[in-house]
């Protein structure tokens, strides 16, 4: 355990050596057969740089205590093992932290009360930097992949609908056709987002030539938007979780329009508050 404590104290398995006056293979022995004690992962090694995983600096927090025992450090390892203690980073779309994650991260929180989470939200192309360059342990966007640094943990379908507000002429439909939106005002995602690259795929082959007369990349704008009476919008199906269903119909598109939402991680990501998560959007899109 001293030999760990030097390690995360001094970042170097020599220096650490120096200080208990042991050989570099002794310490890197050492490390090994806490990890294996403890059954994860403490330092990831990358071009001889050990750099401390999410387990390693919550066991150091219990180490540092002044030694306050075996037993109690032991119950640690267990309990991060487990998924009981811990902190997430999460990063995500604008448009999934606003309308999707809220409920995710309440069930979540609700099964794991001693894991404390922070999200951000930014753009497609910085969840994916931000996540790659370590600031973020998980992160929310749409599918395809895309960096070397990255890797998908999980994907998940995402059914898109048009909305309308309830005084619509279209409120009352169970499904709507490109052909029922004709002469439209219609509120959209800008051109470059994947949402509208889907969206314009959709209505590629149709008869109809949609008149766009606001862009924004603020799902809760457009919604907003819609709610006052102007115009309709194709969103993902998740939008009715958390903004105006009392006031906005959601309603099912014929033939569906289909996206995936992707939930990112580092590569060769190790750590078990990762691989055990249940950050599950799929039970609520």
């Amino acid at each position: 355990m001293e030999a760990f404590r030097m390690v995360m104290e001094t970042g170097s398995v020599t220096q650490a050596g120096k200080l208990l006056y042991i050989s570099q293979p002794a310490v890197s022995r050492l490390i090994a057969d806490l990890e294996e004690h403890v059954n994860f992962q403490l330092f990831d090694r990358r071009k001889k740089r050990l750099i401390p995983t999410v387990e390693a600096k919550l066991l150091y927090d219990e180490v540092e205590k002044a030694f306050i025992g075996l037993s109690s450090i032991e119950d640690t390892a267990q309990s991060i093992l487990e998924l009981k203690r811990g902190h997430l980073r999460l990063i995500a779309m604008p448009g999934i932290a606003i309308l999707l994650l809220p409920q995710v991260i309440k069930d979540f929180s609700q099964q794991y009360p001693d894991i404390t989470i922070e999200l951000e939200s930014r753009t497609r192309l910085q969840v994916m930097e931000w996540i790659s360059s370590h600031q973020y342990d998980l992160g929310f966007a749409n599918l395809p992949l895309e960096g070397s640094d990255v890797e998908l943990h999980s994907s998940f379908p995402m059914e898109m609908v048009c909305v309308v507000s309830k005084t619509h002429s279209l409120a009352t439909r169970c499904t709507i056709t490109a052909s029922d939106l004709k002469d439209e005002i219609f509120i959209s995602y800008p051109r470059g987002t994947h949402i509208r690259f889907a969206v314009d795929q959709a209505f590629e082959n149709s008869i109809i030539n949609r008149q766009i007369k606001v862009e924004t990349r603020s799902s809760e704008e457009i919604l907003n938007l819609v709610s006052t009476g102007f115009g309709i919008v194709v969103v993902p199906r998740f939008a009715n979780k958390s903004l105006g269903s009392e006031i906005l119909s959601f309603i099912p598109l014929i033939p569906p329009v289909m996206m995936q939402l992707g939930v990112f991680l580092q590569v060769n990501k190790t750590c078990q508050l990762h691989q055990s998560a249940s950050l599950n959007p799929s039970a609520i899109t």
